[in-house]
């Protein structure tokens, strides 16, 4: 941010009119991958936008506090800023946060009063506290990272877990971190095929994620809610064939705890539910149907006359998942050149279904999600 725009957001805010301390407190609503990010969001209809700060800001008032709850290894006694979430507060350094997070050097930046017996904001032993409206736990795993390295998050002989993954998504892209967010996204992305496998379409048997809920209600949640758009076709595609429509609606409890989908993913699951078999009609339309004249126009040589070949095509049907791979027990119903010609029709009859895929879950076309995902 230059600092033209730093001046106009003093100005807006009215730091110097009433010369209060920039480090506020930031209140932020949880972000949604189908608005624009917290840097474009207008605070007020009666003046211009604050381009990287939450929508509303609250000011707290001048007094010096007693500490809350803190966290024995993120108190660090030569700390110059207080982060507050929920019931506990974090000494650190404004140094350590600046040099990560984009949006707290812009903060920090902001021209602090020259008068010292003006309102200063709250103080505790000395330092501003920045109150966020974020979990605690998960900023104290985001505070680890910065200050230990990630791996200190977790467990490097373990798999990450979705809920660090999700800490370091849901503030990482808040607070603009892009070393963590980036760290998370390869580990949800692992999860599902951003391309067409050659194996039937699901859940990927590799991958560093471990925690996940069976129906992976919370894993899709975090990707719509920060904008990982390339994993959600594949992902809504999986939950909506695994889950009932109970479950869609309702959510279930796995391991004491509720996971339900949040209202956009719902929606898309329950609209795509139903479309599988439309999706593999359109997909598969002419091909292993009824129609021997369609046969020859599939036939290398367009002029076997086989009648295994013909008889076989004509009771042959597609289907009903349309990721699903060609049947091997296909190969002995045909000769050697028909099974050929057809087995690479089959594969763009998959290709098909694989770009209409994304239309189908509410999402457009495979350039719509693209060009939708969260970038820095």
């Amino acid at each position: 941010m230059g600092p033209s725009r730093r001046n106009h957001s003093a100005s807006f805010l009215g730091l110097e009119a009433y010369s209060i301390s920039p480090y506020v407190a930031l209140a932020h609503r949880p972000v949604d991958s189908n608005r624009q990010t917290p840097g474009n969001v207008s605070l007020s209809s009666r003046g211009p936008s604050l381009p990287r700060f939450p929508s509303f800001i609250v000011l707290m008032s001048s007094k010096e506090t007693s500490p809350e709850r803190t966290s024995d290894e993120l108190w660090f006694d030569d700390g110059n800023v207080i982060l507050a979430a929920e019931d506990k507060q974090f000494k650190v350094h404004r140094g350590m946060l600046s040099a990560h997070s984009p949006f707290f050097k812009d903060m920090f930046s902001l021209p602090q009063s020259p008068d010292p017996d003006k309102d200063q904001g709250t103080t505790v032993q000395g330092c501003p506290v920045v109150e966020v409206q974020d979990s605690a736990v998960e900023l104290q795993c985001v505070l680890k990272a910065l200050y230990y390295g990630i791996s200190s998050a977790y467990d490097p002989n373990q798999l990450i877990s979705i809920a660090t993954a999700t800490a370091f998504l849901r503030l990482g892209k808040k607070y603009e971190i892009r070393t963590l967010f980036d760290e998370a996204c390869v580990r949800l992305k692992e999860c599902y095929p951003s391309k067409l496998p050659s194996s039937p379409l699901g859940r990927m048997q590799r991958h560093h994620l471990a925690g996940r809920d069976p129906l992976d209600f919370q894993l899709l949640n975090i990707a719509r809610e920060v904008g990982i758009t390339t994993l959600l076709p594949v992902a809504r595609y999986v939950c909506s064939q695994s889950a009932s429509i109970e479950q869609i609606i309702d959510g279930y409890t796995w391991e004491g705890t509720v996971y339900k989908l949040d209202a956009t993913n719902q929606r898309a699951c329950i609209i795509g539910r139903d479309k599988r078999s439309a999706l593999a009609n359109a997909a598969f339309e002419g091909l292993l149907s009824p129609k021997q004249e369609r046969f020859m126009s599939y036939n290398p040589r367009w002029s076997c006359k086989s009648k295994q070949c013909i008889l076989w095509y004509c009771v042959t049907t597609h289907p009903s998942d349309p990721f699903a791979t060609w049947d091997t027990e296909w190969d002995s119903r045909f000769c050697g050149e028909c099974a050929a010609a057809l087995k690479r029709e089959y594969e763009q009859c998959r290709k098909k279904a694989w770009s209409l895929l994304p239309s189908f879950f509410c999402l457009g076309t495979w350039e719509n999600v693209t060009n939708g995902e969260t970038s820095f």
